[in-house]
């Protein structure tokens, strides 16, 4: 089994897991709370915080770092779009993918990745992904100081791409997505399973109020009015909530209310996510659990 490490604003999350005959059973999880400026939309800006945090959850759970490590950053750092990828040769694909970001969202030393998340006779759908060398050389560098060498680094999108690909619930339906992790919101669209865009926002109401539920209504009228731009608005059936706190629920009322939509937690209804008497929620541990996918 391999252990998935998902580093976000609030809290950071590790899931040990593998996929076995069409399901993904999971050994064991485990999460713990980041200290306030710890991390903020996926870049560490206090080395000294996240170190103690992480040697916190490692004395906790030694077990679950004794195997094949797989990181997930958080947030907009890590650039992602999906395009429809040439079939041409491995080389060409990845001198195609730096040309398919302009200019002003690239910098100097930049890393590239792609993968195909759908295969189609008008072209394969990728997802095509841009991060700064310097930001994924810290994160190398300061989990080799912890003792622990990476196998893989990837984007928040990717794995929540994979999870709801991955649950039949999800894999054909058309819906928007929303992910709240500390003062930040993620949202993407889907249609008939596929993912179109996303988008990401800073919340500068506090987390729990009235308010709060107002700009994240604004996020989802706007992923509206794109819908409909783009054509498939009727199409879109519910929309999911993740990351809420426990006295976030008026959220789900007030969702429904203004769009008409049934709005819901991410779950997995068929079981196909086996973690035995555990019962690891879906909708708190989204990217940690795709990372295994």
């Amino acid at each position: 089994m391999d252990t998935a490490i998902y580093i976000g604003n609030e809290k950071m999350q590790m899931v040990c897991g593998a996929k076995k005959s069409g399901s993904l059973v999971i050994d064991t999880y485990a999460q713990i709370d980041l200290p306030e400026g710890a991390v903020l939309n996926g870049v560490i800006t206090n080395e000294e915080l996240f170190i103690m945090s992480f040697r916190q959850l490692m004395t906790e759970h030694p077990d679950m770092l004794d195997r094949k490590v797989r990181l997930l950053i958080g947030g907009d750092q890590i650039l992602t779009k999906v395009s429809i990828a040439p079939r041409i040769s491995e080389r060409q694909l990845l001198e195609w993918v730096k040309g398919e970001f302009s200019e002003s969202e690239i910098r100097e030393d930049m890393l590239y990745d792609y993968r195909i998340i759908r295969v189609d006779q008008d072209g394969d759908l990728a997802l095509i992904c841009a991060a700064q060398k310097e930001m994924i050389g810290s994160y190398i560098n300061i989990f080799e100081e912890l003792g622990i060498e990476l196998e893989s680094i990837g984007a928040g999108l990717d794995s929540q791409i994979k999870l709801l690909s991955f649950l039949p619930e999800t894999s054909q339906d058309s819906f928007i997505f929303l992910t709240l992790d500390g003062s930040s919101l993620y949202a993407s669209i889907y249609v008939n399973g596929v993912f179109r865009i996303s988008n990401w926002t800073r919340l500068f109401s506090e987390r729990s109020t009235p308010a709060v539920s107002g700009e994240i209504e604004r996020m989802v009228s706007n992923l509206m009015q794109f819908s409909h731009t783009e054509g498939y608005a009727q199409e879109i059936k519910k929309i999911y909530v993740c990351g809420c706190r426990r006295d976030e629920i008026f959220l789900f009322k007030n969702i429904t209310e203004r769009f008409s939509l049934p709005t819901d937690l991410l779950r997995d209804k068929t079981g196909l996510i086996d973690a035995g008497e555990q019962r690891i929620r879906v909708d708190e541990y989204v990217y940690a659990i795709g990372t295994l996918l």
